[in-house]
């Protein structure tokens, strides 16, 4: 039988590994695809060695770079710390057919990622997280979708799956 590897946040599973010590536990991959797909979750933040819980973050546009700081506090900056996991991690994920990414996340959002500037102000409510990015570029045939988007498709999935 052939296994297909499909990465996976491993908050979408129910891992209480967010920002918060929740979890995000999505019912079609947690029980559909784990059915039939060998998942393999990561959560960037915490393999980065971020603590549960831990500071929100958020996307801050610089004029040279995107820094990943502090929701409430911006002298928190985990950006190289989230950099230097996703150089060393991503290269290694040869084996994926795809990757589930989770919404709004400063590390997995695919396409839903608000990007501030240093004031506040909100530049692109469309940005792309920290691992998300290095992702795509790294592996730019790879499908990748956000969890509500897999879910819309579902149904479509379903009725042709077998």
């Amino acid at each position: 039988m052939l296994t297909i590897n499909i990465g996976i946040s491993h908050c979408l599973l129910g891992a209480q590994v967010r920002y918060d010590g929740k979890g995000k536990r999505s019912s079609i991959c947690s029980s559909f695809l784990a059915n039939d797909y060998n998942l393999l979750p990561i959560c960037p933040e915490v393999e980065a060695g971020l603590s549960i819980p831990r500071p929100a973050v958020e996307l801050v546009q610089y004029p040279h770079e995107i820094k990943a700081l502090g929701r409430d506090d911006n002298l928190v900056d985990v950006t190289s710390t989230l950099r230097q996991f996703c150089a060393t991690q991503v290269p290694q994920l040869t084996d994926l057919s795809g990757f589930i990414l989770t919404p709004r996340s400063p590390s997995c959002g695919l396409n839903t990622v608000p990007i501030k500037s240093p004031h506040g102000q909100l530049l692109n409510a469309n940005g792309r997280g920290i691992f998300a990015e290095l992702l795509v570029d790294h592996y730019p045939s790879l499908p990748v979708i956000e969890e509500p988007e897999l879910a819309k498709k579902k149904h479509f999935a379903c009725s042709n799956y077998r």
